[in-house]
């Protein structure tokens, strides 16, 4: 039962990791990079919405420019470093990757790397517990064999 386990959990740990190194399956266009960038930002003028869901006309003012940016060549990380720049890292809808914002994504890592320690953990106690078991019902069995 565990070295099932074992091979199923192998086995997903895999797939994640090919689905996660497979490289995307779309050419970059100029539309296809505005839309990620839009996909990036938060609005600055819709409090709470991605810039892609902001429906006001200084919203779509925006989109514009991102596209006419994507047009003239500029990639999507590029064009969301410009927009930080100019209205603030309030602006990206996930934190970046370096300073004090660092701890965004190394927190959820460090309670998820724990959480897969104690598990691995519980199932080798466990797994030792029943060998042990099996290990004195075998020692059991013997003795009551022994006797006349």
């Amino acid at each position: 039962m565990v070295h099932q386990l074992e091979m199923r959990t192998a086995a997903l740990i895999v797939a994640v990791v090919a689905f996660l190194a497979s490289p995307p399956s779309f050419a970059e266009t100029p539309v296809t990079v505005a839309d990620e960038v839009q996909r990036q930002v938060m609005s600055p003028f819709c409090p709470g919405r991605l810039l892609a869901d902001c429906p006001s006309a200084s919203a779509s003012e925006l989109k514009l420019e991102i596209l006419r940016e994507a047009e003239r060549g500029k990639k999507a990380d590029q064009i969301v470093a410009e927009l930080a720049a100019k209205y603030g890292d309030e602006i990206r809808a996930t934190p970046a990757f370096s300073g004090f914002a660092l701890l965004a994504w190394l927190i959820p890592l460090l309670f998820l790397g724990t959480g897969a320690l104690v598990l691995l953990w519980w199932l080798w106690r466990n797994r030792t517990d029943t060998v042990k078991e099996e290990a004195d019902l075998c020692d059991v069995a013997d003795y009551e064999s022994d006797e006349p």
